[in-house]
């Protein structure tokens, strides 16, 4: 889903509200709340996708180098806050 078809089914959710025989204020509630995660799902996704494909040569060196888990953890948290 990305946010075009997010929009559209928001669309969709209100005509369907405002149509009285089509859905009661709580179906358009929980179809409300569906369309939320879907949004906050994309949104990660996008998110997750820009921040892993901003990991650079040196910065994954880094990574395979380091002497623990810890160390490496400390990389890539160091990577993601700088990122943002």
């Amino acid at each position: 889903m990305n946010k075009e078809e997010i929009q559209k089914a928001r669309n969709i959710i209100e005509e369907l509200f405002h149509d009285e025989k089509a859905i009661t204020q709580w179906q358009y509630e929980l179809l409300e709340m569906v369309v939320n995660v879907a949004q906050i799902k994309v949104k990660n996704n996008c998110d997750l996708a820009h921040v892993s494909g901003s990991f650079n040569h040196e910065t994954i060196s880094k990574i395979r180098n380091s002497q623990s888990d810890a160390e490496a953890r400390r990389i890539i948290a160091t990577h993601i806050k700088n990122y943002h």
